[in-house]
């Protein structure tokens, strides 16, 4: 049974490169690209605009909410006797306090105690605050572009029916789904030689004796090696 191993990876990269040929085929070579040009677009616009708007967020919502909320319980805590306004900072809410540094010190006088909690809130929430916006921001940006460019892509898959170019656009996107799967497996392979080399010789299943003792993914294999 050891001896018929190569036959795994061989089997599965054909069944990999029938079924993408037969989806890219299916789509056509025109959807293909219209789908390909709207998440590149997608991808850009939400790179670009993602740190603008997680810091209009951060600036005009988060931070002004945050620092009110925490006002208010540090504020009702001194008025309660619970503290005193010269040890406010032992009021915060405990995931705030588990975030500030050992020996933080605002440097803003408890006379102000709004501006102090805003600074506080500046010096150890903004960073994470800001890259969990940036992440919903892209994430936002990319799929409103991917729902409007979906009409781009409906108008192309809409020419490519047409009788003249169907044959065409369905031949070219069979090939088209040669070079992702193609692609595919020449990732699959660097992250196979990756996990050999970490492993120092990998499993009984991956490692260079399998799978580069095919004919199909063994090509890839040694390619990436």
């Amino acid at each position: 049974m050891a001896g018929l191993y190569w036959m795994i990876p061989d089997i599965a990269a054909l069944m990999l490169l029938a079924g993408m040929v037969n989806a890219c085929a299916r789509r056509g070579l025109l959807d293909i690209l219209a789908r390909f040009f709207v998440s590149i677009i997608g991808s850009i616009a939400a790179w670009v605009f993602s740190a603008p708007i997680a810091n209009f967020l951060y600036t005009y919502i988060v931070r002004d909410a945050l620092r009110a909320a925490v006002t208010r319980q540090v504020e009702g805590q001194i008025e309660e006797g619970v503290i005193t306004a010269a040890n406010w900072m032992s009021g915060l809410p405990n995931w705030l306090g588990r975030l500030i540094v050992p020996g933080y010190s605002p440097n803003v006088g408890v006379v102000d105690l709004d501006a102090a909690i805003g600074t506080l809130i500046d010096a150890t929430v903004a960073q994470p605050a800001l890259l969990l916006l940036r992440v919903f921001a892209f994430m936002f940006v990319f799929f409103v572009i991917r729902i409007v460019g979906g009409q781009l892509v409906w108008v192309f898959s809409g020419i490519g029916r047409w009788p003249l170019i169907s044959p065409v656009n369905t031949l070219l996107g069979g090939v088209m789904g040669v070079v992702w799967a193609g692609l595919l497996l020449y990732l699959i392979a660097i992250l196979a030689w990756a996990y050999i080399l970490l492993t120092l010789g990998g499993n009984a299943l991956i490692n260079t004796q399998t799978l580069g003792g095919g004919y199909l993914f063994s090509f890839f294999f040694r390619l990436a090696g």
